[in-house]
């Protein structure tokens, strides 16, 4: 009877570890060559970052800055995003809606880099997990680290609706043309500026009177705004668009500091110059 017991506690256990091992919901961490472990997430429909950001717990800025290569393109259905991992979001037990987080252990990983190194977490507490690494690392197997704790409720927020995806927009009417630019980064709030009721910004590339679409993420609002000059060198270097009383307060904007998505259609002529002065400069030499 003992024996009955034995073989089915380990039977109970090894089914356990194999359904953690290949829950559809598991996250795999890689470390970055900067040394900073992180997973990928994979963006489904009307997920957007900012949402990925409040689902995770992430800063916003954190998800954008471990994914330069989004600088230049849209975000689509599909796209894959780097999630920095937060060790201290991480339990040893499930709680809400876990996610389980592995490691592929690597050649010449040893317990000592793994825990101060890599993640930042006690000995003690990859052993708890991974009582089967008592007997050494083994390259190629994985190495369990927690469950990351996501409350049911930003689940269900990370999708928005389309109703809710839709951008109030406002301003002056979409050009005909198409955009051929997408930026992203900080927007910078003038407040002493009188627009008379205008939707007016600064930008620094594109074509001085052209539409260009300013959007607000975080409020999902969207502009149309006229550009009426350069951004002053007086700004900060980050700043992609200065935007004026009107057209902050369509984008529900707080604070004079504050991020978007900045589409427009770039001057080609002014890329002319630039590009034959740069070759002038280069034959001179």
């Amino acid at each position: 009877m003992g024996k009955l017991l034995f073989i089915s506690t380990c039977l109970g256990l090894i089914a356990a570890a194999v359904t953690r091992t290949y829950a559809a919901d598991s996250l795999w961490v890689k470390i970055t060559p900067s040394g900073r472990p992180m997973y990928s997430h994979t963006l489904i429909k009307n997920q957007t970052i900012y949402s990925i950001s409040n689902y995770y717990g992430i800063d916003l800025k954190d998800v954008i800055d471990a994914n330069p290569q989004i600088e230049a393109k849209f975000i689509q259905e599909g796209s894959q995003v780097m999630i920095p991992l937060q060790m201290s979001s991480l339990t040893e037990e499930e709680q809400g809606v876990g996610q389980a987080i592995f490691y592929e252990i690597q050649k010449g990983d040893n317990l000592f880099d793994l825990s101060t190194r890599k993640f930042g977490i006690s000995k003690e507490h990859i052993q708890r997990l991974n009582p089967s690494i008592k007997s050494g690392l083994k390259p190629g197997t994985s190495l369990f680290l927690g469950y990351l704790a996501i409350p049911e409720a930003e689940l269900n927020n990370s999708i928005e609706t389309v109703s809710d995806s839709v951008q109030t927009q406002v301003g002056y009417e979409a050009p005909q043309y198409s955009f051929d630019r997408l930026d992203r980064g900080v927007a910078y709030w003038e407040k002493n500026y009188h627009d008379n009721g205008r939707f007016y910004v600064l930008h620094s590339k594109a074509k001085i009177n052209s539409i260009i679409e300013v959007s607000n993420p975080i409020a999902g609002r969207k502009v149309y705004a006229k550009v009426i000059g350069r951004i002053p060198m007086s700004y900060p270097s980050d700043a992609k668009v200065i935007v004026t009383n009107e057209v902050a307060k369509e984008l529900k904007v707080i604070d004079s500091r504050f991020f978007v998505y900045v589409q427009y259609r770039k001057n080609k002529f002014l890329q002319w110059v630039i590009s034959s002065l740069i070759v002038s400069i280069i034959s001179i030499y």
